[in-house]
């Protein structure tokens, strides 16, 4: 997925999945290489005429 309406990272990610839902919904999850402490880059924020309620981040890892 290239520049669109969530931007490009600073690095790129190990995978990336773009979801879409009804009522205009839009999930991204991306998979980095590292430990989960690491200091990892962030998707920019897309522009405020492209979102109706918050951006939400979290932060999960593997356990199996």
């Amino acid at each position: 997925m290239g520049a669109g309406p969530v931007g490009r990272a600073a690095r790129e990610p190990v995978r990336r999945e773009l979801l879409r839902a009804p009522q205009d919904r839009v999930l991204v999850i991306t998979w980095w290489e590292g430990a989960y402490g690491d200091e990892l880059p962030e998707l920019p924020e897309p522009d405020a005429e492209l979102i109706a309620r918050p951006v939400h981040r979290w932060r999960f890892e593997g356990v199996g």
